[in-house]
């Protein structure tokens, strides 16, 4: 039943599908689960992260020169 679950899983989980296949022996569903589970909310912080740090980027352009 692991090795189901990370047949499917998409790239963004590849590092935690390598582990958990590399594991000897496989973890319990569960811990699997929960493996997956902790690197979905890692990955969710990033994005939230990095989302939130683009909004309060600004760009200065150049002044006018009024002289």
């Amino acid at each position: 039943m692991v090795l189901q679950l990370i047949s499917g899983l998409t790239e963004a989980f590849s590092s935690v599908a390598t582990l958990i296949h590399q594991s000897h022996p496989l973890p319990k569903f569960y811990q699997a689960r929960s493996l997956l589970t902790l690197e979905e909310a890692g990955l969710a912080k990033m994005a939230s992260t990095i989302s939130h740090s683009s909004v309060h980027t600004t760009q200065q352009r150049p002044s006018e020169d009024t002289s």
